[in-house]
């Protein structure tokens, strides 16, 4: 756990408040829950990786985690509010932080292998419609913010991009002093 004092929380924080008033969202508990369950949660490669496959390697595709959800006793032993949270959050985590990573086979028409399925149409569609089913599912153990997030699931991950860009310019911003300076001498 980062503690909320953190530098990049600190930073994650400010990109997200970017995110947040250009997007037009005023709903400070959403930008908290962002923070922490989406942004802070997956640092940690190994929370982005929860699920893991018979022989220990970790379940990455997000139809193998839905399979995962039916088949492996250790996602059944995670209760089902929590299970349906995580796929929303991972699936917020990817189109909304890392929409490229699915751009590669965004928007075609054919078929294209998901893991173990085959399916045919736009990938990240198919992810936004997972988030929303899966945070209406959490939604039914009574938290009224995954019945928002299932509602307004694109614009939240319209707010995560702009974070994204926001984190992006702070990178390049350091980086470009860093050249300038290591290309001068």
């Amino acid at each position: 756990m980062i503690r909320s004092n953190h530098p990049l929380r600190v930073v994650f924080r400010r990109a997200l408040g970017f995110g947040f008033d250009y997007a037009g969202i005023r709903d400070s508990d959403m930008a908290r829950y962002l923070e922490e369950n989406v942004m802070v949660e997956f640092i940690h490669v190994d929370r982005i990786h929860r699920f893991r496959r018979a022989d220990g390697r970790p379940v990455e595709a997000i139809a193998d985690m839905l399979v995962a959800l039916r088949e492996s006793e250790q996602a059944r032993a995670i209760p089902e509010r929590d299970r349906h949270k995580y796929i929303g959050d991972y699936t917020l985590f990817m189109t909304g932080l890392f929409p490229e990573l699915l751009g590669q086979i965004r928007g075609d028409s054919t078929d294209h292998i998901v893991g173990s399925l085959i399916m045919s149409g736009d990938v990240f569609a198919w992810y936004v419609a997972e988030g929303r089913r899966s945070y209406g599912i959490a939604a039914r153990f009574g938290e009224r913010i995954f019945d928002e997030l299932a509602r307004n699931y694109v614009s939240y991950a319209d707010a995560l991009r702009l974070a994204r860009n926001y984190l992006d310019t702070l990178k390049d911003r350091s980086l470009e002093g860093f050249t300038d300076g290591a290309l001068a001498s």
